[in-house]
């Protein structure tokens, strides 16, 4: 795009009713409740896994620090 194209942007606003604007926010908390959920849990199944091949790792004696 050159520096000399304008681009000209037009903006209508237009009111939501109450009721629709409340569920509107409801909707929403709902799903950011459900993406921070599946967040978490996606999270805590990876902390999980890595403890758990930590845990099983053994080593050998002759590695062990005496």
């Amino acid at each position: 795009m050159r520096n000399t194209d304008q681009l000209a942007v037009e903006v209508h606003y237009f009111p939501i009713p109450p009721d629709e604007l409340a569920e509107r926010g409801r909707t929403l908390r709902t799903l950011l409740l459900r993406g921070a959920r599946r967040s978490i849990e996606q999270h805590g199944d990876r902390n999980r896994e890595v403890a758990k091949a930590e845990e099983t790792r053994a080593l050998p004696l002759d590695m062990v620090e005496k």
